[in-house]
């Protein structure tokens, strides 16, 4: 899909159209694979970055896959979205929990913390990324929910890994979260830890 300069592997868990519209609209080459597919295959592919798709279910269930999950994200500039912020935060040592109640509908509101504001989500998910769980995985919370106070998305330390439980691609629905895409497609143009991928 699409014919732009940056290559995007996007794995599908079950993918929205509007994440594949989101790529090709910011000049992106996607190929989507299947979640399952071998990393040796995936780096034929030769991606410029990689993105895990949201999808239902209990992100547990992936366990078998996550060894190649990281493998990606060492490697590739990686963007999480929903199921794929759990999976990534899963692959690098993080646990999920299930949430009493869950976070549905077009008007979450999420703050991220690296620039102090606040703005609106669109959210279908019952399961959430344990913050203590976090500890010593290299990740750290970047997007936290404002009504209880729960992950809403990391960011690694010294790699380009950013992961989101909202839907940036929402359509209808809030659009200030767009902007998610254009700070992964930075990270993907910069290529920056990818150096450290290979230490």
């Amino acid at each position: 899909y699409g014919d732009g300069d940056k290559h995007i592997v996007l794995l599908n868990f079950g993918y929205k159209q509007s994440i594949l519209k989101q790529l090709c609209d910011a000049g992106c080459k996607v190929t989507v694979v299947p979640y399952d597919m071998e990393p040796s295959e995936v780096h034929k592919l030769q991606p410029d970055g990689i993105l895990l798709s949201n999808g239902p279910g209990d992100p547990m269930q992936m366990v078998p896959y996550l060894n190649g999950f990281k493998e990606l994200a060492l490697k590739y500039p990686t963007l999480g979205i929903c199921l794929g912020h759990q999976l990534i935060a899963l692959s690098f040592g993080g646990k999920t929990k299930k949430l009493l109640f869950g976070h549905r509908g077009a008007n979450q509101p999420v703050l991220d913390i690296s620039v102090g504001k606040v703005f609106m989500t669109s959210q279908n998910h019952s399961y959430v990324v344990d913050e203590q769980s976090l500890e010593d995985t290299g990740l750290f919370v970047r997007y936290r929910q404002v009504n209880d106070g729960s992950i809403e998305g990391c960011e690694h330390e010294a790699l380009p890994i950013l992961t989101v439980q909202f839907h940036p691609e929402a359509n209808p629905g809030p659009a200030e979260s767009a902007v998610i895409f254009k700070e992964f497609l930075q990270k993907v143009k910069s290529k920056s830890g990818r150096e450290k991928a290979y230490a």
